[in-house]
């Protein structure tokens, strides 16, 4: 009986060892997924400002030149392109819906660039860099708010803005300049086919004499 009561402690305590074991790596791949799901989202994050503020300054540097006549600022004639994600990104720590909306985002620049170089080649400047302009505040912005949501999904904090040069507030208010420009062109463009609907529907009045 005593070798068996001997047998039984020993093999619990093998039990136990084991189990302690486990849940000691347990807890270390525990922190270490969640390190790795941290710094994937900083990583992210972090290159999607980058890229924001790229596109911001790409309408500082294209409207300086066109107001300038370019004696300042850069010619532009196509968004940024979008940077290289670090490889150590570990997308599924990150979730399916910010993964794909991630993802999406060179996919939508190329599609942008595409039809903005349409625009170049079947229209005028203006018109094309009325497109660009426009995207690269719309994008910008988008960039802006998907870093957002990888930062508060992780609890890491938010972006320092600087307060001398905000490319948030810059796209925030070059966005909504595009959006009254738009509005006072088509605002114009239908008064002007009004004015021709109104000239076309009007009696003849030549004066006819016999």
């Amino acid at each position: 009986m005593a070798d068996v009561s001997t047998f039984g402690l020993m093999l619990g305590s093998s039990v136990i060892a084991a189990a302690l074991t486990h849940g000691v790596t347990a807890v270390k791949d525990g922190i270490s997924t969640k390190k790795t799901a941290d710094y994937s989202a900083l990583y992210l994050a972090m290159t999607l400002e980058a890229y924001a503020r790229e596109c911001s300054n790409m309408l500082s540097e294209s409207e300086m030149a066109l107001a300038s006549d370019d004696n300042a600022g850069k010619r532009h004639a196509y968004l940024p392109e979008f940077p290289a994600v670090p490889t150590t990104v570990d997308w599924k720590s990150l979730g399916i819906e910010i993964t794909a909306m991630a993802l999406a985002l060179p996919v939508l620049i190329a599609t942008t660039n595409v039809s903005i170089g349409t625009t170049w080649d079947l229209t005028e400047e203006d018109l094309a860099l009325t497109e660009l302009h426009e995207a690269g505040a719309e994008i910008g912005l988008q960039c802006f708010a998907l870093a957002r949501d990888v930062r508060e999904k992780r609890s890491i904090p938010p972006l320092a803005l600087n307060e001398k040069w905000n490319a948030f507030s810059h796209l925030i208010n070059k966005q909504a300049e595009y959006a009254g420009l738009r509005e006072k062109k088509e605002t114009s463009h239908r008064i002007m086919i009004r004015g021709m609907d109104h000239a076309a529907d009007a009696p003849d009045q030549t004066d006819v004499r016999g």
